[in-house]
């Protein structure tokens, strides 16, 4: 994006993070990213027309984080480790999207891996 140097975007994705940023572009949240110190409003409008597309695009493509809507904290960290056991990521992702279902947020790892494994012997 013209006029936008290193400095201006590292302060954006110091203001929001990359997902919510990505975000506000898409839906056109003006008021959001002159929120984030240093974005005028002739800057966030050159951000919108400029990656409003791009970015709709790659967030099509891109699955949301398993810690953010609503999921568990500990989910990408859940991921990780079965993956690591030699779980499929398709597999586990489907079991951590039950387990938010039936524990809050804030589930401790160790709770959380127990309760995968046994869902995963089902």
């Amino acid at each position: 994006v013209s006029g936008i140097g290193p400095k201006l975007a590292l302060a954006m994705l110091s203001g929001l993070p990359a997902r919510a940023l990505a975000q506000a572009v898409v839906n056109s949240d003006l008021p959001r990213l002159i929120s984030i110190p240093g974005v005028g409003r002739k800057t966030a409008e050159r951000v919108l027309v400029d990656l409003r597309e791009p970015l709709a695009k790659l967030l099509a493509l891109a699955p949301e984080p398993i810690g953010e809507g609503g999921g568990l904290a500990a989910g990408d960290e859940l991921l990780s480790a079965l993956v690591n056991l030699g779980y499929k990521e398709r597999i586990v992702r489907r079991v951590i999207e039950k387990l938010a279902k039936r524990f809050p947020p804030e589930t401790p790892l160790e709770e959380l891996i127990r309760a995968a494994l046994h869902e995963m012997q089902k």
